[in-house]
């Protein structure tokens, strides 16, 4: 008797390397380790304990589409911060 197939059998999980993600990225490790502290890029994970990091393709296009998406949001005109100077 053939098994059914269920949702959790369909879902594949592509787990990238640190290399191949600076590779696509187009950055280094440092600028890579910024952005998980500050700017809310995915968290590696690890397959098991002394294992290399590895992070979700899923995650990481997420957040790629997120980036530009707040780079594409039109900056917003209206008073001027305290202490700039107008035409500065």
């Amino acid at each position: 008797m053939e098994r059914e197939e269920t949702m959790q059998d369909r879902v594949e999980v592509t787990l990238m390397r640190k290399a191949e993600l600076l590779a696509l990225l187009g950055v280094g490790e440092w600028t890579l380790r910024n952005w998980i502290e500050q700017q809310g890029f995915p968290q590696p994970v690890y397959i098991k304990n002394g294992s290399p990091a590895r992070w979700r393709a899923s995650q990481v296009r997420r957040w790629l589409d997120a980036r530009e998406r707040r780079r594409r949001r039109p900056i917003k005109r209206g008073k001027l911060m305290r202490g700039s100077t107008p035409g500065a």
